[in-house]
């Protein structure tokens, strides 16, 4: 039986917002048979399956996958994996007011992320939903919620009451 040759192929570098997994996928040459996935530097291995589950930690892990094909050709090839850390939103402590009064809501550290934008909803009663701290002046008791996105796109929220007193 001839050696037919044997391409690696762990697809192209990704990155996700670690939310627990990521899913590595070996394509290549039809003729590979069994598949071994390693952590790079520790060389530690992760799966021997076509596609594999990792949960890398936040920041850049590089990944290899070994193809053989059964007959002594194989073949390897490297993936990286960017894991984006996702930001923390905190809309601070709920509060109450009387009818007609403001008070500033959003808590610390939702300001800590560098780059990352807020949105806050519903919208009447705010004097700005894109603040990091907007005034609040709602006519009745409203739940505020804050979405904070990261500079990689990565979201998280958070919600607090504002009461209104009579």
């Amino acid at each position: 039986i001839p050696r037919q040759s044997v391409i690696a192929n762990a697809g192209n570098d990704t990155s996700f917002c670690q939310n627990g997994s990521v899913m590595l996928n070996a394509s290549g040459s039809v003729n590979g048979v069994n598949y071994q996935w390693f952590e790079i530097p520790a060389n530690t291995s992760v799966g021997n399956t076509l596609t594999v589950s990792v949960a890398p930690p936040i920041g850049t892990t590089d990944y290899y996958v070994t193809v053989d094909n059964g007959t002594g050709c194989a073949d390897n090839d490297t993936i990286t994996v960017v894991s984006n850390a996702l930001p923390t939103a905190n809309a601070g402590p709920d509060v109450s007011i009387v009818i007609a009064q403001s008070t500033p809501i959003g808590g610390s550290p939702t300001t800590s992320a560098a780059g990352a934008s807020v949105l806050w909803s519903p919208l009447p009663g705010l004097d700005n939903a894109t603040a990091f701290n907007p005034i609040a002046t709602p006519s009745t008791t409203t739940i505020y919620t804050v979405t904070v996105t990261s500079a990689q796109g990565c979201t998280a929220s958070d919600s607090m009451i504002v009461t209104v007193l009579p």
